[in-house]
């Protein structure tokens, strides 16, 4: 048998534009696992390797498959007062009238009451493992630079790939994920690099999309639940440091804006 784009129930692209998650993100220079003398140390682990976190497995590069996308502010105590990663709001938070933004190191930052509110677009999708070919759940929060990364492969995805046989659906291409040198004027830094799509054959691949189609339902609660855990108090915030497999990505060596 072959698989059959027509019992796909959601397709994953009507959103183009925490709870626990399993998140890829980008080594950087100033990355806790790269440096001997830290804790987080990993042997071997290099500036631009991509680190899973719940495992601290860490690739040079990932065969992905994209399930879904959410868009979101990632709330942070600013750095100065202790960082700290406080959770997701809504896109909808700009029209709050606590939203507002800042010029701060001749930097625009945007803000929600006292907390830094970033962009990000969540990912969440399936990656191949190279250790073991096991098809992994995985996400990453795409932010600062990175935004541009996500809507440039989100631009791609929009181009069916099957027109004239069926809808557009998500999950119809594998992808290649790894890193590249970037930079602008305040500095270089490591950014995601997706290229080298693979169309997924209806025969070949059968087995490799119905596990697509069946973790669609899961990908949508997960983008539900995103902001569901409602706004920070600002009254009671606590400065925490940041947990590894809850944040959507590494505050302390994020690149320059």
């Amino acid at each position: 048998m072959a698989f059959n784009p027509n019992q796909i129930t959601t397709t994953g692209t009507d959103d183009l534009t925490s709870p626990r998650q399993p998140f890829l993100r980008i080594l950087r220079s100033g990355s806790p696992e790269i440096k001997k003398n830290r804790e987080q140390y990993i042997e071997g682990a290099k500036e631009g390797d991509i680190l899973f976190n719940p495992t601290k497995e860490v690739f040079e590069s990932l065969e992905v498959i994209p399930l879904g996308f959410q868009s979101a502010y990632a709330l942070w105590t600013p750095r100065t007062a202790g960082g700290g990663f406080q959770g997701n709001a809504p896109m909808s938070i700009k029209n709050d009238p606590q939203f507002q933004t800042k010029t701060i190191d001749n930097k625009k930052v945007d803000f929600f009451g006292e907390l830094e509110a970033k962009r990000t677009i969540y990912c969440f999708l399936k990656f191949r493992n190279p250790t073991d070919s096991e098809w992994v759940d995985g996400v990453i929060g795409f932010a600062s630079s990175e935004i541009r990364v996500a809507m440039n492969w989100q631009e791609k995805l929009a181009k069916n790939p099957h027109k004239g046989k069926c809808d557009n659906f998500l999950f119809n291409r594998s992808w290649t994920l790894t890193t590249m040198d970037d930079g602008n004027d305040y500095g270089d830094w490591k950014n995601w690099d997706i290229k080298d799509p693979v169309v997924l054959d209806f025969k070949k691949d059968e087995d490799i999309l119905t596990m697509c189609n069946e973790r669609i339902g899961d990908v949508e609660e997960s983008k539900a639940a995103l902001t569901s855990g409602g706004l920070p108090d600002q009254k009671a915030l606590v400065t925490t440091p940041e947990v590894a497999d809850t944040t959507p990505f590494d505050d302390d060596d994020n690149e320059p804006y």
